[in-house]
């Protein structure tokens, strides 16, 4: 055998060991509770960046899974044994891995969805400037307008159905928030008349 077939045996030996020391320590409890903080982290992160996007109920869900792997990371910190820490750092680090996948995704939804209806207002807003050339609608009921149409396009958003994005579609959300606001403008006006018939 000569050294460079020597050599190459022994470098694809240390290869192999090398890996096989790696695999095993990141099953060291304390490398499995290192990646789990580091998950838990990122869920703090997305939360406190992206939360005022979120609906209660998701933040509660988020939450409620922060929460069990908090505490699966203190049954870790009062593990007795060696299997314990094993076994307990390993559920920390898949129920944190879960919270942050689960925080990931809502958020990504979240972001899509205020997306989706900040470019369909924009749109809509667009589509009633082009056609208010004598400037006749007043800023305010334009802002009603706007605030109108930013509701109806999340709601199409929450019901699946985001096709809302041409001119002809933005017509029909142009039209359905004048109703709205008309519907209200009567309302309003009606209570106003209602106590002077008394």
């Amino acid at each position: 055998m000569s050294g460079v077939e020597l050599s190459f045996g022994t470098h694809v030996v240390d290869l192999a060991l090398g890996a096989l020391v790696n695999a095993v320590a990141d099953l060291v409890p304390k490398r499995q509770v290192k990646a789990g903080d580091d998950y838990m982290d990122r869920t703090l992160d997305l939360t406190d960046k992206y939360g005022g996007l979120l609906r209660q109920g998701t933040m509660d869900a988020i939450g409620n899974q922060y929460e069990l792997a908090t505490e699966t990371k203190e049954q870790y910190e009062r593990a007795q044994s060696l299997q314990e820490s094993v076994t307990t750092s390993h559920e920390y680090k898949k129920r944190a891995k879960l919270t942050y996948a689960i925080s990931k995704k809502r958020v990504d939804a979240a972001r899509a969805r205020e997306k989706f209806t900040h470019v369909i207002t924009q749109r809509a807003m667009q589509h009633i400037e082009e056609r208010d050339t004598d400037s006749r609608i007043p800023g305010s009921v334009k802002e009603q307008l706007r605030v109108q149409i930013h509701k109806t396009a999340t709601q199409l958003y929450v019901n699946g159905n985001p096709s809302y994005s041409s001119v002809v579609n933005l017509a029909g959300i142009v039209r359905q928030a004048w109703a709205a606001i008309g519907a209200k403008t009567n309302e309003k006006s009606q209570q106003m008349e209602e106590p002077h018939d008394a």
